[in-house]
């Protein structure tokens, strides 16, 4: 398999991207000992906005070539001023926002210490409440007029309420591939997609049990029980610094090829981005598996939910040659 003859027909392919929008917001600052409790003080000198969750994937898309249509929810407040100012300062993602003024945007700040590179903590701002049936019904509408042009769907679930299992199951049997990242609470929504991919927790969570060991006897049994709950055509289950595990009835544990881990956040948006360009532009399961492993690896060195660009994947599989 020629990995850079898949990697240049990404600009090709057109991806619907579906799923919880998040901002994610990070605020740098100088720490300094309070004098009012033995608490810290963060001077705060910089905040920086970055695409998180549905965002991120579709933001990955769009820096590996592919062409993507980002489509979500979010409050009337001046957190989606913020968010619909960032996306629409990337001119390579078309989207399309549902409003619930009901709701907040969804957003995750970030207080890190600027002089160690270090997060003291995240706060989120969010609901998870299930979108109301009218939004329901106007997004499956809108769904189903745009699905023809594109070659897949990929459903981003952070569990935020906007997918719903009613939404889910109609555009699964449409018969378009559909690529997952769920929730085990959400798994009903997403039976009968073409792939799933959660990382290790998650599956076994879903499974019931947890995965004894990485013998063939052990990844058999596991695989095989997690392909039957998902009723899933394929899966591939993250495995931290151990890699990957493909499930197609059968298994394959393909190694990680990070360098040095910085920043583990956004690695999973990185993996389904890549994966799903891959299987669409030729790859089967396997290598599609082997090239999302390398975008991962580039994910992981870099601060945040940053995105891999297409020239950095090309450089990576051709230094692993």
């Amino acid at each position: 398999m020629d990995f850079i003859d898949i990697i240049n027909k990404f600009p090709e392919k057109k991806v619907l991207v579906v799923g919880d929008i998040i901002l994610d917001k990070y605020t740098h600052g100088k720490l300094r000992k309070s004098p009012e409790a033995p608490v810290f003080i963060l001077k705060t000198e910089k905040n920086e906005y970055r695409l998180g969750g549905a965002a991120n994937v579709a933001n990955n898309i769009a820096t590996l070539g592919g062409q993507v249509f980002l489509m979500g929810l979010a409050g009337t407040d001046e957190t989606f001023n913020i968010l619909k100012n960032l996306l629409n300062s990337y001119k390579d993602i078309n989207f399309r926002i549902f409003q619930d003024q009901n709701r907040p945007t969804s957003i995750k700040t970030r207080y890190l210490c600027s002089e160690y590179s270090q997060q003291l903590i995240r706060v989120d701002n969010e609901s998870i409440e299930k979108i109301n049936s009218e939004i329901e019904q106007e997004v499956i509408r809108e769904l189903k007029l745009i699905l023809p042009q594109y070659d897949a769907v990929i459903f981003s679930d952070y569990k935020k309420g906007f997918l719903t299992e009613n939404l889910c199951q109609t555009i699964i049997r449409e018969n378009k591939p559909v690529f997952v990242d769920l929730k085990p609470e959400n798994l009903d929504y997403f039976k009968g997609a073409y792939l799933i991919k959660p990382n290790l927790s998650t599956a076994e969570q879903i499974n019931g049990f947890k995965l004894k060991s990485f013998n063939e006897e052990d990844l058999n049994e596991f695989g095989k029980a997690f392909l039957e709950k998902t009723q899933a055509k394929y899966a591939l289950i993250t495995l931290g610094r151990d890699g990957m595990l493909i499930l197609d009835y059968g298994f394959k544990i393909i190694p990680t090829f990070a360098q040095e881990v910085f920043d583990v956040s956004g690695a999973g948006d990185t993996t389904l981005a890549a994966l799903t360009l891959s299987n669409l532009s030729g790859a089967n399961i396997y290598d599609s598996a082997i090239i999302a492993n390398h975008a991962a690896g580039i994910k992981v060195t870099k601060k945040g939910t940053a995105p891999v660009y297409i020239k950095e994947l090309i450089e990576a599989l051709r230094r692993d040659e």
